[in-house]
């Protein structure tokens, strides 16, 4: 399986993803929570989950001196905090129901940094399929490869 890796340009006006051999823990046989991971902090916080990164993550942002939801994405690890705390993430996937992920907490001292309060990421759309161009199945259009390719058994008449 892979997944995607979120980072932030380096003049934070994008939000650009990179593709990983593999992921760090085997969720198959998940049956609650996977490992607790740091928060990444480049002016937003952000999350790298264990999940396969599909679209389709859950991502529920806490403020850690509440225990209250500050906000919730889907398919989007990024929150720009709007006050000085400590904050956590729990991401859930519904391709594995019976799992979640616990990231932070992380305490928020200072707001400064180039994507701070900025507005929301942008949402970055997703289309599964085939991108191998040899299988029987080949969807051109396909950004992330869901292992659909079908190499099927010609037969000769």
């Amino acid at each position: 399986m892979k997944k995607l890796t979120p980072f932030i340009c380096t003049l934070c006006v994008c939000l650009c993803f990179i593709k990983q051999n593999s992921i760090s823990q085997n969720i198959t046989d998940c049956n609650g929570a996977l490992d607790t991971l740091e928060l990444q902090r480049n002016g937003a916080l952000f999350g790298i989950t264990d999940f396969p990164v599909n679209g389709n993550e859950k991502y529920t942002w806490y403020d850690a001196a509440t225990n209250g939801v500050v906000a919730e994405f889907i398919n989007n690890p990024y929150f720009s905090p709007a006050n000085n705390s400590a904050y956590y993430v729990i991401v859930t996937d519904p391709d594995f129901p019976d799992c979640f992920q616990v990231m932070g907490p992380r305490i928020v001292s200072s707001l400064d940094g180039c994507c701070e309060l900025n507005g929301e990421p942008p949402i970055i759309e997703y289309i599964l399929g085939c991108t191998n161009a040899a299988s029987c199945n080949y969807n051109a259009n396909a950004t992330v490869e869901d292992d659909s390719c079908f190499f099927g058994i010609h037969r000769l008449s």
